[in-house]
């Protein structure tokens, strides 16, 4: 897992006062093939690290317009050019 996801996990443990309420991201480039599949197993190591960190069974997004087009978003979908 990438530094920066561990250094996060580790902060939000020693401290009381967060609470995880949903994990997203966004599709940079949904239409490409190449991004799209890079970012979607990338989200999908740091859902299952997570899962793995905190038991976090909580909504978990990725798209947007494009990406509901073209790709899974998961929980939820974040429209707005779409509509």
């Amino acid at each position: 897992m990438k530094k920066e996801i561990s250094d996060a996990v580790n902060y939000i443990k020693k401290t009381q006062n967060i609470v995880i309420s949903g994990v997203f991201s966004h599709y940079f480039d949904a239409k490409s093939e190449e991004n799209a599949n890079f970012q979607f197993r990338r989200f999908m190591e740091i859902k299952q690290y997570l899962l793995k960190e905190f038991g976090l069974n909580t909504i978990y997004h990725l798209a947007s317009s494009d990406g509901i087009l073209y790709r899974n978003g998961f929980d939820m979908v974040r429209t707005g050019m779409i509509l």
